[in-house]
């Protein structure tokens, strides 16, 4: 899947570190960020050259909120965000 950024494509990350993912997690900032929707803001390369990346296992949204993550405003939006954390 791709997306649009500042009129550029941004696909889903196959490669190594991310395999297709679509869930990460900031083990620093302990954000959840959704990959099919990502956004220059979440700055995912500079997670990755940190060593700040987590999976989670099963790749699903309720796992990140079980360990903890609050999910990023700039992929997963306020909207969705607020009734995730209700």
């Amino acid at each position: 899947m791709t997306m649009k950024i500042g009129g550029a494509d941004l696909a889903r990350r196959y490669g190594i570190p991310l395999f297709g993912s679509q869930y990460c997690g900031d083990i620093k900032q302990k954000k959840v960020h959704d990959l099919e929707k990502e956004k220059m803001s979440c700055n995912i390369d500079e997670m990755i050259a940190a060593g700040r990346l987590h999976y989670f296992h099963p790749d699903k949204i309720k796992q990140a909120l079980k360990e903890g993550y609050v999910p990023c405003k700039y992929c997963i939006g306020n909207n969705r965000r607020k009734s995730l954390l209700k």
